[in-house]
């Protein structure tokens, strides 16, 4: 049971990618559901900003979430 400790990294910063890259439609689908969802009644209440606030909030601390790439380069060539 001899693991590359290298290609356990670089099998972890492509896990951690992959779920990021996702749940990022994921996200954006609910945000725009959200949106479109308060926008239908023409009237918009303060919890509907609410919700709509916490929606943007969430998808934009994901996108800030995203994994950098550049680790999973220098893994590899290492």
């Amino acid at each position: 049971m001899n693991s590359n400790p290298l290609s356990n990294s670089s099998f972890l910063l492509s896990l951690k990618y992959g779920i990021w890259i996702l749940w990022l439609p994921l996200w954006m689908f609910g945000t725009i559901e959200r949106i479109v969802s308060v926008s239908a009644d023409h009237a918009i209440s303060p919890a509907d900003l609410l919700q709509i606030s916490i929606a943007v909030f969430f998808l934009l601390g994901w996108l800030l979430l995203k994994p950098s790439l550049y680790l999973c380069s220098d893994v590899a060539q290492s």
